[in-house]
């Protein structure tokens, strides 16, 4: 035992091992690993980006990805038949929200900033719950509004085109 901390053996061993527990699917990899992979891991360096592994400024982007900006923003844009779902805590009613469609008067050309009267949810919950799985519908919480004890949860959109939207 050393007598200037008080650690001996066995409080070492106690301390390892309830680092262990804590980690366990960690550490128990890092101990079942043969000695010369744990080595390599070590002394492994960070692999470095290179310019070839860089994307080439001004270049065209594959088909199969969102449009950008001229300031690297995406453009999203709704399909023919999503939903697009508005949420306001400050003016909303979840008893006679309606849930808009894509080409509706009220919605307009950029669902950010509709051109009409829309009705909104005033819980997230409640618009999460009309909200399609696997469907790109949007959900527009107001800008300024505050939600307490309120969580969103991710849906899937149709594809990596047609995404769903939870914005403000």
């Amino acid at each position: 035992m050393n007598e200037k901390t008080g650690w001996g053996v066995q409080r070492a061993s106690r301390m390892r091992w309830a680092i262990c527990s804590f980690a366990l699917g960690t550490l128990a990899v890092w101990a079942a690993m043969p000695s010369s992979a744990q080595r390599r891991m070590k002394t492994r360096k960070p692999r470095e980006r290179t310019p070839a592994h860089m994307p080439v400024p001004d270049a065209t982007m594959p088909e199969r990805w969102l449009l950008l900006d001229e300031a690297g923003w995406t453009i999203l844009k709704p399909s023919a038949d999503s939903q697009i779902l508005y949420v306001s805590s400050s003016e909303g009613d979840d008893a006679t929200a309606q849930v808009h469609r894509a080409g509706d008067a009220a919605v307009s050309d950029n669902p950010m900033k509709p051109a009409g009267a829309i009705r909104p949810f005033k819980s997230i919950d409640a618009a999460m719950a009309k909200a399609r799985d696997k469907q790109p519908d949007w959900v527009l919480l107001k800008r300024g509004d505050t939600w307490e004890g309120q969580g969103i949860s991710a849906r899937a959109g149709r594809s990596k085109t047609e995404p769903s939207v939870v914005g403000a």
